[in-house]
């Protein structure tokens, strides 16, 4: 909302608030992009169609509790909230841009306190100037001068908010700026209706408050009033149609468009058209204060579905950033394949290898590149252990290793996680879960497998897989019933699938590599491979099988049981109701009213729940693999046994 304070003459200040938005975005961009937090990494909050209808109800209900309950200690609690606020985003800021800046080093620096821990001298420093600045603000918040500490930590506190909170895609974006839209009339327009007074605008002016206004706003001073007065915009004015310019700029940025070449200055441009109209109704209707986001709403919206024509490319219409966004959405590409660089690959083997037969896993980072998936680095999780502590430690390693990442410019995207797994036993519901966790945040992430016993025997053991999406929509639904997997034409080959992957070395190591190869000739060979003798290999791979066909014998005894408990139902069934149908004709006859065929409290009409099918495919799965791999030993061996049974006649 934006509105007047004293007096009927405003100042069109449309191009100073204008560049303090725009300001606003720039430095989201900025912390989101090149900045390395001192402290941990924040979740991102991806907003939804529901978080928009429930801000409407909040919004609202919160409002109400301000126009009622209005006085100065809930003014006082408001601004102490305020002040904390404006103290973490003037915090994140400074750091954020000190250290992307070239003082890179500074925020290096540790110190160990005795009730803080370990803590960057950087971010202790900027702690203490934040909280003077907003100890010195709330000390003179009455005097002339008060508006500049307030916008400053007002300011600060929005770039957080949008740092945080984020758009996921058009049409969340449309639902809540509409939400917005309507929940800003009502409480400017429409309430004076039922509480006599506009809600929004006596709220804002602190009227039930002895004239102490809330300091959720920002303030100019107007230069012509003889009163000095305020022209005041609040921060859902400047934070609902900036989720969508921040959207805006973060597609130009993925699709690696500049800023007049994108549709991010479109958004700022219908911004500013927006506030422009906001000052001409609040003009035209003698300084009343006026809904801000009734201008602001139409005005970016609208920019999302007009198409900017450029005078060169006349032929070629260029579409609106509502066309393309949605049509991104749609036709997002399938994965093709996973391209992992050369020095990933041995980073995965060294680390499965020094710590087997144990279990380990690790991170990968890359891109996701249309249909391409690049694994361009890895780094190793931790032993995991039962101790909360260690566990705690290990989360802060990661977090830190994509810090340290980020600081020196490398992929820190994390597509996915490698795992090594013994003779092929890696087909579980853990990593199902795994998976599941996975692909809440990351729609298009792979499992690298490495099997060190496997790649004993001189073949790379390394695949990618992921769940299949029909596998995945099941398993939200956890009904793995017969009728179900025949309804989705589901079977047990249809869990995971397997991307090829290739692997790819950049020009510069393959030319070291070609320089290396005449230096490094073979000296020995690997006679081992001719050894006739029963691979232990081959054996354990034997006994795992014999293993899975038990499970899978308990898990068919298990169906057997289903089937007999529910064919002796159907036979009571049918006894029953042959009883009944009996019954009736009897009461029928002498003239009483039958009664009814089925009967819920009756036992026999209970429905018994079908075991589910999930761990027989998981089995059966498994099964498969280990028959892949007796086939693959055996008929290697039978090779050698040829080739020395010719050498012999010979």
């Amino acid at each position: 909302m934006v509105t007047s304070q004293y007096g009927n003459d405003t100042d069109f200040l449309v191009t100073f608030l204008n560049l303090v938005h725009l300001a606003c975005n720039i430095a989201v961009e900025q912390v989101i992009a090149g900045g390395s937090r001192e402290e941990d990494d924040k979740e991102i909050l991806n907003i939804t169609t529901k978080s928009a209808f429930v801000f409407v109800i909040t919004a609202s209900t919160f409002l109400l509790l301000l126009y009622f309950f209005m006085s100065s200690w809930f003014v006082w609690l408001l601004i102490i909230l305020f002040s904390i606020g404006g103290v973490e985003g003037m915090h994140s800021c400074i750091v954020s841009l000190v250290s992307s800046s070239k003082c890179k080093g500074c925020g290096r620096k540790k110190l160990n306190l005795p009730l803080l821990g370990e803590s960057s001298i950087l971010s202790l420093v900027v702690l203490i100037l934040c909280v003077a600045f907003a100890i010195s603000w709330v000390a003179t918040r009455k005097a002339s001068y008060s508006w500049i500490g307030q916008d400053i930590l007002g300011i600060c506190l929005m770039i957080t908010v949008l740092q945080l909170a984020q758009l996921p895609n058009i049409k969340v974006a449309t639902v809540l700026l509409c939400c917005a839209f309507l929940y800003d009339i009502f409480w400017v327009f429409l309430s004076p209706a039922i509480f006599h007074d506009s809600v929004m605008i006596a709220v804002a002016r602190g009227d039930k408050a002895g004239g102490e206004s809330i300091p959720m706003l920002l303030r100019i001073p107007r230069v012509s009033d003889p009163y000095g007065g305020y022209d005041m915009i609040g921060f859902g004015d400047i934070l609902f149609p900036g989720l969508l310019v921040c959207f805006a700029f973060r597609f130009d940025k993925a699709r690696k468009k500049n800023v007049l070449n994108g549709y991010y200055i479109w958004m700022v441009v219908g911004y500013g058209i927006g506030l422009l109209f906001t000052y001409l109704g609040m003009y035209l209707m003698n300084g009343h204060g006026q809904p801000a986001l009734l201008y602001l709403v139409p005005c970016t919206l609208g920019m999302t579905v007009w198409q900017p024509l450029k005078p060169k490319v006349l032929t070629a219409v260029p579409r609106s950033f509502l066309q393309v966004a949605a049509k991104e959405e749609e036709a997002a590409p399938p994965l093709r394949v996973v391209q992992i660089e050369g020095l990933v690959i041995l980073k995965i083997i060294k680390h499965c290898k020094e710590f087997s037969p144990a279990l380990v896993t690790g991170q990968l980072l890359g891109l996701d590149v249309g249909s391409v998936l690049e694994v361009t680095n890895c780094f190793p999780f931790p032993v995991r252990e039962e101790d909360e502590e260690i566990e705690a430690e290990g989360a802060n390693y990661q977090l830190e290793m994509m810090r340290c990442l980020r600081e020196v410019n490398v992929d820190n995207n994390t597509v996915g996680w490698y795992q090594s797994t013994l003779f092929g036993s890696f087909q579980t519901v853990e990593l199902i879960e795994t998976f599941m966790n996975y692909q809440e945040n990351i729609k298009r992430c792979v499992c690298i497998i490495y099997d060190p016993s496997r790649s004993n025997q001189g073949v790379l053991a390394l695949k990618a897989l992921k769940l299949s999406d029909s596998f995945m929509e099941l398993y939200r639904s956890n009904n793995f019933t017969g009728e179900k997997l025949r309804e989705k034409n589901l079977s047990w080959v249809d869990i995971f699938e397997e991307i090829p992957f290739k692997v790819s070395n950049s020009a510069l190591i393959s030319a070291f590599m070609t320089e290396l190869e005449p230096d490094t000739p073979v000296t020995q060979c690997d006679y081992e491979r001719l050894q006739l003798s029963t691979n232990p290999y081959l054996e354990r791979n034997v006994e795992f099988l014999i293993e899975c066909m038990d499970d899978l014998s308990m898990e068919q005894q298990k169906f057997q049981f289903y089937y007999r408990n529910l064919s002796r139902q159907q036979a009571q069934q049918q006894a029953w109701l042959q009883k009944r149908r009996a019954d009736n004709m009897a009461r029928k006859a002498s003239g009483e009213e039958p009664l009814p065929e089925e009967d819920p409290s009756n036992p026999a009409f209970k429905p018994i729940p079908e075991p589910s099918r999930l761990d027989s495919f998981l089995i059966t799965n498994q099964i498969a693999n280990y028959c892949n791999q007796i086939n693959g030993v055996a008929g290697q061996s039978f090779s050698r046994l040829y080739l020395m049974k010719a050498l012999q006649e010979n």
